[in-house]
């Protein structure tokens, strides 16, 4: 039997250069809400689930304001789509790996309007 490689990737924060304006986002959502989170602290739990991220940072504030600051963060996040771009040599990576026909797999814990965003950015449907 033979098994099947394949590359997997994460976008968010990997191909694509997203990761501030996600502090910038949680920022503003929290701030919205008067609950006083440092960048920092933001900084740190990028990479989280968000809802991970936010019941880590909010101190386990009800379901109703963990909802509310993760869409105020989708709003904010996808309201500023036009300042992110592909990190240096990542559509290469991605065309390299695909011309030795291996396959390529995008991962990510964005909801999928983030993740159809950041494919536009990348322009990558061709290879994945």
């Amino acid at each position: 039997m033979r098994t099947q490689s394949a590359v997997l990737f994460d976008v968010d924060g990997t191909l694509v250069d997203s990761n501030y304006l996600h502090v910038h986002a949680w920022r503003r959502a929290f701030a919205d809400l008067n609950i006083e989170v440092e960048s920092w602290r933001i900084h740190r739990a990028i990479g989280m689930d968000g809802s991970k991220l936010v019941d880590l940072l909010s101190d386990g504030a009800p379901d109703a304001v963990c909802r509310q600051l993760k869409d105020l963060h989708s709003q904010y996040y996808l309201g500023s789509s036009e300042l992110l771009s592909p990190l240096p040599g990542s559509r290469d990576l991605l065309e390299r790996i695909a011309s030795l026909g291996i396959p390529v797999v995008l991962a990510t814990s964005a909801p999928e309007d983030e993740l159809a965003m950041l494919r536009r950015v990348l322009d990558c449907d061709d290879l994945v």
